[in-house]
Parts: structure tokens; sequence; C-alpha cells
């Protein structure tokens, strides 16, 4: 059966108005809210290969302060002031830790789409949700991410710099960042023509002095 683009439209507004079962704001095709401490956000995405429709889904999650820390040091403070869709959609953003992955197919035949979606994405919801409440700090949180290194771009090493920031550990997140640089890894983001983990670099030096 040919997927016509009126169809899969169908399907992306049926996806905005389950999110809102499951408690999302959305914006730009992401899907988000806070919970906790923690700010979680979605990336689904569909198709209908051969015959079936398939659903995946993406759960990020990452500490809430961790935005505002990222652009206090990148010198884009204003943004913390941006509503909240930022953390999920702006380039210039932490990207979270890909704590779940979930992709199924089913065929297409008598499928109830909706409800298809919604099963899958409220079970996933609620793990992202059980994964956080056994989270007792952000030092926990970074224990149990650190294997997900560079998984969908995540950075672990960004995410503990700017938590020891966060905390004022500037010797350490000073060390980090010095011990990145000698292996000229800069960074993904730059701004005004200097890179992330240089702006780590002289941040915490301004602290410690």
């Amino acid at each position: 059966m040919a997927t016509t683009q009126a169809q899969k439209k169908e399907v992306k507004q049926l996806i905005k108005q389950l999110s809102k079962q499951l408690g999302l704001k959305s914006r730009s095709e992401a899907y988000f809210s806070k919970y906790r401490d923690y700010f979680i956000y979605y990336v689904p995405t569909f198709g209908f290969p051969d015959n079936k429709f398939s659903f995946s889904v993406i759960a990020y999650i990452k500490p809430f302060v961790i935005d505002d820390v990222f652009w206090d040091v990148f010198d884009m403070k204003g943004n913390s002031k941006e509503p909240i869709s930022l953390r999920a959609v702006g380039s210039f953003k932490v990207i979270g830790a890909p704590v779940v992955f979930s992709s199924e197919r089913e065929q297409l035949e008598g499928l109830d789409i909706a409800g298809y979606i919604l099963a899958r994405w409220k079970k996933v919801h609620e793990e992202v949700l059980e994964i956080i409440d056994n989270l007792a700090s952000f030092e926990d949180f970074l224990k149990n991410v650190k294997e997900l290194d560079n998984r969908y771009m995540y950075s672990h090493d960004l995410m503990m710099m700017l938590l020891l920031i966060h905390n004022k550990h500037y010797k350490k997140a000073k060390e980090i960042a010095e011990e990145l640089l000698s292996k000229k890894e800069m960074g993904r983001y730059q701004n005004k023509g200097k890179w992330i983990n240089e702006y780590i670099l002289d941040y915490c030096n301004e602290r410690m002095t």
C-alpha cells in the first residue's frame, strides 16, 4: 500500500495529540516534560515498511539545570529565560542521555494506529519515570549513563564537566577540559570562534582566581 503525504501528516498530528495524554508538551516534533529535577524529551519516528506500521522513539533525560549551566559557561545566559522547549529543540543545548530506545512494527491491516502508538509510548514513558525515580543524585545519574557516551551524540564528558561546575568543583572540571584540549578534543559547540571546552577552561580559571 502506497503511503501518501496526507497519511504521514495524519500520523504526525496523531502523535502530537497522543503526547498530551502522557502529559507532554511539543515543539517541532520533539515532545518534552520536566519531571522532578530532570528534563525528558522524546524524538518519535514512524514509517510504513512492507505493509507494516513501524514506530520508534528515543527517550533522552538530563538534569534540568544542565542547560542553564551550559548557557552561562557558553556566553548565552539569556537562553535561560526562553521557553523550556529550547532545552529540547535548540541548536545550542546539552544533548541528554538516551536512556531508552524502542522500535517495533506491526501489520498495518486492521491496526489501531493510535492505540498502538499510545501503548508503546506509554510503556517507554513509564520506564523513563522509573529510571528517574531510582536516581538518588546527579552523581548517581552520571554513573548510570556513562556507558551511553557518544550514543545519539550524547557527550558524557560535557555532562560531567557541567555538573562539576554546577557543584562549584571548578578544579576537577578544569582538569578534564585541559585533558580533552590536549588531545585536540574541542567539543561539539562553537560560539564567537571559541569551542565549548575552551569556554569551560576559561570559566573555571576565572572562578579559581
